[in-house]
Formats: C-alpha cells, structure tokens, sequence
C-alpha cells in the first residue's frame, strides 16, 4: 500500500510494511540524509510529518538493543532518531562507546 504527500510538487512513497520492523520509508530526492529511527507508538503519528525530511527512513518499533548495533552499522544511517515516553529514557542511549 503506498501513500503519498506532496513535497516540492513531487511524491513521497511511504512504504508500509516493509522495513525492518515494519516501515521504510524512500523519497525522491537522494541529496537528504538518512534516518535509522529508534521509536515508540508516540512517533506513528510524526511519520508523515518526518518522512519526507529524509531521503530514506527506517522506523524501528522497539527501543534501542544491543543486537541492533550491528544494522546500525550495516543501515549507515546519517541520523539516528531515539524517540521515547520520558518514562523509559533510561533504556534508550546505549550507544557509548560504539564504534
């Protein structure tokens, strides 16, 4: 299923259901960034507002794992988002150190 928004008189597929943990998002102009997203159920609502920021996102419906380390890696993000209820801050920044 695709949907769309305009973004400079252009389109903006967002793919659903096809990322790691179900979205990934690609836009049409390759010159911007990409985005590894670390979220919780408050970011399904930013999707469509922070897609098209983007040329490729990935949005991720879990907190940060030390097994993700290794797509981080992989993905090569330019940005990595972390996105949680204050609640659970203390389990989202285990990144130090990482190389």
């Amino acid at each position: 299923m695709f949907f769309t928004l305009e973004k400079n008189s252009k389109q903006y597929p967002v793919l659903k259901n096809d990322g790691r943990n179900g979205v990934h998002t690609e836009g049409t102009d390759s010159s911007l960034p990409r985005t590894l997203i670390f979220r919780d159920s408050f970011f399904t609502a930013l999707e469509p507002f922070i897609s098209p920021l983007f040329s490729e996102a990935e949005y991720n419906w879990h907190y940060f794992r030390e097994d993700d380390k290794d797509y981080v890696r992989e993905f090569k993000p330019d940005i990595i988002i972390f996105e949680t209820v204050e609640r659970y801050s203390l389990y989202s920044f285990p990144l130090a150190g990482m190389k």
